[in-house]
């Protein structure tokens, strides 16, 4: 009677074992780093469209409030001799600029409203009682609109299509009523340089 030689072991060895958990291991680590990749990818995203958001947000308070400048007419009454001008752009001991206009409102018909820049932040300004600017700051509301922002520049647009950066404009009197337009350049942090135009009339 023949015997029957014995098959072989179907079984992985020793080293097709350890081959096959460091194949493994590499695996997993890269969909490791590919999924980690992913949440920072998705991350960054969420923070800049936060970013956006806001900057979209501030720009929409500017245009609003720009789009509401009003004449100094019977619209808007002369409170004393020395009223606040329909617009005026002024540059302030500080070296920034302070814009400050009479806009339509609502509830109380005018408002003495306006912008300027503290520190990095653009501050939305509205004059509780309609008090001139040459009056003390105390009734002034600020609302912080637009922040991480650098080298702020307004600019005015006269009616010979000239950029100043003062309004009324030199040699003018505080009847020169509104420019044609705004300008405003600004350095945004981790955005870059940005211009906005704001048509007036």
């Amino acid at each position: 009677m023949m015997r029957q030689p014995r098959s072989s072991c179907a079984g992985l060895t020793f080293i097709e074992l350890m081959v096959a958990l460091v194949i493994l291991a590499i695996l997993g680590l890269m969909s490791w780093r590919g999924i980690d990749s992913a949440l920072n990818s998705r991350d960054h995203i969420i923070v800049v469209e936060h970013r956006w958001q806001k900057l979209s947000r501030g720009f929409s308070l500017v245009e609003h409030n720009l789009l509401q400048v009003a004449e100094r007419n019977a619209y808007v009454p002369a409170i004393t001799t020395n009223a606040q001008p329909a617009f005026k752009l002024e540059k302030l001991a500080d070296g920034q600029q302070r814009m400050v206009f009479w806009r339509m409102d609502p509830e109380q018909g005018s408002r003495l409203t306006g912008f300027r820049l503290d520190g990095d932040k653009l501050m939305l300004l509205r004059w509780a009682h309609n008090v001139p600017v040459v009056t003390a700051e105390d009734s002034v509301d600020a609302e912080g609109i637009l922040d991480g922002l650098h080298n702020v520049r307004w600019a005015a647009l006269t009616s010979s299509m000239q950029w100043v950066d003062t309004w009324p404009p030199p040699g003018q009197s505080i009847g020169a009523g509104l420019p044609r337009g705004i300008r405003i350049d600004m350095d945004i942090d981790n955005v870059g340089h940005i211009q906005r135009l704001f048509a007036l009339r």
